[in-house]
This record gives C-alpha cells, sequence and structure tokens, in this order.
C-alpha cells in the first residue's frame, strides 16, 4: 500500500455540518482508507468520505475554521484512473497521452528502467508545459521559456534539462556518455509528482 499526502485548502464548516472539498485528483487514486490532520492532530474526530473529484468532510468535535490548516493522507493500492491526475489538461488529447506517458514511467520505475522512466518523464514534462501555454520549438527553448517565465523552479530547470539530456542515451553513439544515475532517476519522480500536484 501506498500513501500521499494532500494539503487541501483552507474552509470553514459549522460542527456536525459536512463541507464539501474540491479534489478532482482524488478520482486518479484506489483509495483503501483516509486520515485527516487538523492543525497537526490526527483526524479521528472527522467523518472523511470520497465523492468524485472531490472529499466530504463533518467534524464532530470542532469547528472547523479558515485559519486552520488541514492535512489529507490517503493509502491507496495504486492508480485506478491516469488521466484523473491531469485533471487540470483541458486538451484532451494530450491528456490522454500523458496518461499513457505517466503509466508507462511509473511501471519502468518500479522496475528500475532508469532510461524508459526518464524517456516517459520527458514526454510528461512537454506536456505540463504545453498544459502552462509553454511553446516553443524544442524542448530546451521551452524549459528555458518556462524559467524565465517564472512557471517552473531553478530546480524543476536543473532536472528537467536531465532529462532532456538523458533523451540522447538513446543513441549508440552516446555509449561513452554516463549513463542514468539511480539518484537522478529518484529526483525525477519527486519532481515530476511534486509539479503534477501543484499545478
Amino acid at each position: 500500500m501506498k500513501s500521499k499526502r494532500f494539503i487541501l485548502t483552507p474552509f470553514q464548516a459549522n460542527k456536525g455540518i459536512t463541507h464539501a472539498v474540491s479534489m478532482p485528483q482524488i478520482d486518479a487514486y484506489a483509495v483503501e482508507y483516509i486520515d485527516m490532520f487538523y492543525n497537526g492532530v490526527g483526524g479521528h474526530h472527522h467523518w472523511i468520505d470520497i465523492k468524485s473529484a472531490g472529499i466530504e468532510v463533518t467534524s464532530s468535535e470542532y469547528n472547523l475554521c479558515t485559519n486552520d490548516s488541514y492535512e489529507l493522507i490517503i493509502h491507496y493500492h495504486g492508480i485506478r484512473d491516469y488521466e484523473a491526475l491531469f485533471h487540470f489538461v483541458t486538451n484532451a488529447s494530450l491528456k490522454t497521452r500523458m496518461a499513457e506517458f505517466y503509466q508507462d514511467a511509473e511501471q519502468a520505475f518500479d522496475n528500475a528502467l532508469w532510461l524508459p522512466f526518464s524517456l516517459m518523464c520527458g514526454g510528461i514534462f512537454e506536456g505540463l508545459l504545453l498544459a502552462k501555454g509553454v511553446s516553443n520549438a524544442t524542448f530546451a527553448n521551452m524549459i528555458t521559456t518556462a524559467r524565465s517565465s517564472g512557471d517552473i523552479t531553478t530546480d524543476e530547470e536543473r532536472v528537467m534539462n536531465i532529462v532532456r539530456s538523458n533523451r540522447n542515451l538513446i543513441h549508440a553513439s552516446r555509449h561513452s556518455n554516463s549513463y542514468i544515475a539511480r539518484k537522478d532517476a529518484m529526483d525525477i519522480r519527486t519532481t515530476l509528482d511534486k509539479m503534477i500536484d501543484n499545478f
């Protein structure tokens, strides 16, 4: 079983009143159970029900206020709908392709196949930049443009450039180049998932 943490947008609800929280990405996961933390305290006093594209929270003990912090931890078996990960992508065919890339990337990652993993992540990174409206002739130019406009951070730029460089390893003539390091693959995975979550 896997776990994933989400920071919920602050909301307000009176004790005993059910409050709907929009979470379109929740549909992506095969959730077994969830935990909620309210100002750092475990959520035994909350009832949480998963609905399509969101959750419903009912507090049995406290009023929930907008200045409080809420964290949701989902415990899930895997991804049940890869397209739901990319709920923010409006172009249907781009969303489908990114979902296909992510599914292949996940399988490659789980089997420590770093080159196929990196290649699929390159496609997803390009898709994320396209979804942000960054379009340019090459992946390198897209990365530069996105960094200049503030659409990506310096660290995201660094990781994307590692992925861009890894693409060239597919050519046998690059046999003297270093292969993909495990630590780079871990950085790629972490960066990719954070970018998807924070889009």
